[in-house]
C-alpha cells in the first residue's frame, strides 16, 4: 500500500498547485492556458501614404489643393462669362437684323399699297380718263 500511497500522492499535489489562466477582455476565462492573448488588431481607413505624413503638410498640401481648385474655378468662370457675352452679342445681332428685315417689308407693304390707292384715284379723274 504504500507503493500506492507514493503514486497517489504525486497526482495529488499537482491538483493542489492549478495553473493560473489569463483572463479574456470579456472576462471569461479560456480553459486553454497554452495560448497567448492577443491585443485587437487596429485598423485604419488611412492610406499608408498618409500615415507618415505629418498633420502641418497634411494642412500645407490641402491648402495649396484648394488655391489651385480656386484659380480653375475662376479660369473656368472667365471663359464661361466670355462665352455667355459673345452669344448675347450674336443674339442681339439677330434681332436687329431681323427687326430691320421687318420694317423693310413692312415699308414696300405699304408703299404698295400706296401707289395702288393713288393709282385708283388717278383712274377717277377726269384728266386721265378724259
Amino acid at each position: 500500500m504504500e507503493a500506492d500511497a507514493s503514486t497517489s500522492a504525486a497526482p495529488v499535489a499537482s491538483l493542489e498547485d492549478p495553473i493560473a489562466l489569463r483572463t479574456s477582455a470579456a472576462g471569461r476565462e479560456s480553459g486553454k492556458s497554452w495560448k497567448s492573448t492577443r491585443a485587437a488588431t487596429r485598423r485604419t481607413q488611412m492610406p499608408k501614404s498618409l500615415k507618415s505624413k505629418s498633420w502641418e503638410s497634411r494642412v500645407a498640401q490641402r491648402t495649396q489643393d484648394e488655391a489651385t481648385k480656386k484659380l480653375a474655378k475662376e479660369l473656368k468662370d472667365e471663359k464661361q462669362a466670355d462665352r455667355d457675352r459673345k452669344r448675347q452679342i450674336t443674339q442681339d445681332r439677330k434681332k436687329v437684323k431681323e427687326e430691320k428685315l421687318r420694317l423693310e417689308s413692312m415699308a414696300a407693304k405699304l408703299s404698295a399699297k400706296k401707289i395702288a390707292r393713288m393709282k385708283k384715284r388717278a383712274g377717277r379723274s377726269k384728266k386721265v380718263n378724259g
